[in-house]
C-alpha cells in the first residue's frame, strides 16, 4: 500500500504544475472580465458626469447670459450675444 500511496503522490505532484497553470489562467480570464466590467462601469459613469457638468455649464451660460445687459434690439437673434467677448463659445479662429 505505501508504494501505491507514494506513486499517486507522485503523480499528483507531476500534475500539480499542470493544474497550476490552469488556475493562473482561469484567474487571468476572470480578472480580464472584471477589468472589462470595471471599464464599462467607468465609461457610464464618466458619460453621466461630463452630461451633467454639461447642463451646469449651460445652466451657468444661460443664467449669465440672461443677467448682461442687452444692447439694442438684442432680443431679435437670441444666440447672437455669443459671438461677443464671452469666448467660451465660437470664436476660437480669431487668436490664430
Amino acid at each position: 500500500m505505501a508504494k501505491k500511496a507514494a506513486r499517486t503522490v507522485a503523480t499528483k505532484a507531476k500534475r500539480a504544475p499542470a493544474a497550476a497553470g490552469q488556475m493562473v489562467e482561469q484567474v487571468r480570464e476572470g480578472a480580464s472580465t472584471m477589468g472589462d466590467r470595471v471599464a464599462s462601469v467607468a465609461e457610464t459613469v464618466t458619460n453621466v458626469v461630463a452630461a451633467t457638468a454639461g447642463a451646469v455649464v449651460g445652466a451657468v451660460q444661460a443664467a449669465t447670459n440672461n443677467t448682461e445687459p442687452q444692447p439694442s434690439g438684442g432680443n431679435a437673434s437670441g444666440g447672437g450675444s455669443s459671438s461677443g467677448s464671452s469666448g467660451s463659445s465660437g470664436s476660437g479662429s480669431t487668436g490664430s
